[in-house]
């Protein structure tokens, strides 16, 4: 799957659900944890992530780092 897929796909799940987990995330995407953090870090800092969804990508990726 392409990058910018799985960032529509990161999206969608994050507009669909309030919370959306690490493991969902890779369950539905098929990649491996680091490829998804690497995602969101990219959305957060490159696409500017609309600001509803930055505690939501902030806390996804603390998660992903401890």
């Amino acid at each position: 799957m392409q990058d910018s897929m799985r960032r529509v796909l990161i999206d969608r799940l994050l507009s669909d659900k309030s919370v959306v987990t690490l493991q969902e995330l890779q369950d539905v995407l098929k990649v491996s944890i680091p490829t998804i953090k690497r995602d969101l870090r990219y959305m957060r800092k490159e696409l500017k992530a609309l600001a509803r969804r930055m505690a939501e990508l902030e806390a996804l990726i603390r998660s992903a780092e401890e």
